[in-house]
């Protein structure tokens, strides 16, 4: 969930882009679960100081820097649905 979703239950579209990187990440690891090793108060923690999942090598750099832009901390600065969907049809390859 995105940080503003963990600390004042905001639920937007730009919350809902966070989830978006996240999916992007489990698809592009083969449904490796994210932060597996952590519990839930330790993920929170862990966004909120604002590390972010790592990158691996099936996310190519480009893929990887849209999953920073989903996460960033402030929700305005994410991008919109309709910027991602530009970005994939940019991207076919992925």
């Amino acid at each position: 969930m995105a940080v503003e979703s963990l600390d004042r239950e905001v639920f937007t579209t730009k919350s809902d882009v966070w989830s978006y990187g996240i999916v992007l990440y489990e698809i592009f690891t083969l449904g490796n679960y994210p932060y597996s090793e952590m519990k839930g108060h330790e993920v929170h923690k862990y966004v909120s100081d604002g590390h972010r999942l790592e990158r691996t090598s099936r996310v190519s750099l480009e893929l990887y820097d849209l999953m920073l832009q989903c996460w960033d901390q402030a929700p305005s600065r994410r991008p919109t649905f309709e910027s991602i969907a530009t970005w994939m049809e940019t991207y076919t390859h992925y």
